[in-house]
């Protein structure tokens, strides 16, 4: 009789570390993917085909986020009707150069038309690129159960962890960090030596 009020009481207990084990922030608020849009839009007078330094600068800075974070088709998009189509077109081109000269391949920019119906003397030209952006799977702040009556197993309350995984996330420079490692730089061999030779000549070698 003893050994059968053993054997329920591990065998309940093993039942409570299952359940215990996905009662925790992970489970609650996982990390997740989705395919995102991101866009720079430059405003043009009408007439004005320059690229100005500034707008190379902000243009380059986007094509530097664009080879962090993708590897996909980088979008030219030309409003369509244009106030001047031969300056837009310029522009254009010199857009592309800079695209080419920053290291993207010319098969990797494409050039669409939008519709740009409004009837202003401003043209816009949209870069745009699609990249994965990392989200929560859950809202925070939700409280499906009640932390007194329903905490029978002791674990932790549905929003733990929510707060501090929004932060986490909020701080990933590569969100591609979080679907594969990067590759490992090699060992830098005369640090190396260096680091030794120190230890050795300071004694702490005995």
């Amino acid at each position: 009789m003893i050994i059968l009020i053993q054997l329920a009481f591990s065998m309940s207990s093993c039942f409570l570390n299952t359940k215990s084990s996905i009662n925790n922030d992970v489970f609650h608020h996982p990390f997740m993917m989705k395919r995102t849009e991101r866009s720079l839009d430059l405003k043009f007078l009408s007439g004005r085909w320059k690229i100005t330094d500034q707008m190379r600068s902000t243009i380059e800075a986007f094509v530097d986020s664009y080879k962090k974070n993708s590897s996909t088709v980088i979008f030219i998009m030309l409003p369509s009707p244009t106030v001047s189509s031969a300056a837009i077109k310029s522009a254009a081109n010199d857009i592309r150069s800079i695209f080419i000269s920053n290291g993207i391949p010319a098969n990797s920019i494409s050039e669409r038309l939008y519709d740009a119906n409004y009837g202003l003397d401003i043209d816009t030209i949209r870069l745009s690129y699609f990249a994965a952006r990392p989200y929560i799977g859950r809202q925070c702040g939700l409280w499906p159960n009640s932390i007194i009556k329903d905490n029978s197993l002791n674990g932790n309350w549905y929003n733990y962890g929510c707060a501090f995984h929004h932060n986490l996330l909020a701080q990933i420079d590569n969100p591609l960090d979080l679907i594969h490692p990067r590759l490992e730089t090699l060992v830098d061999g005369e640090m190396t030596d260096k680091a030794i030779d120190s230890y050795y000549n300071k004694g702490l070698k005995k």
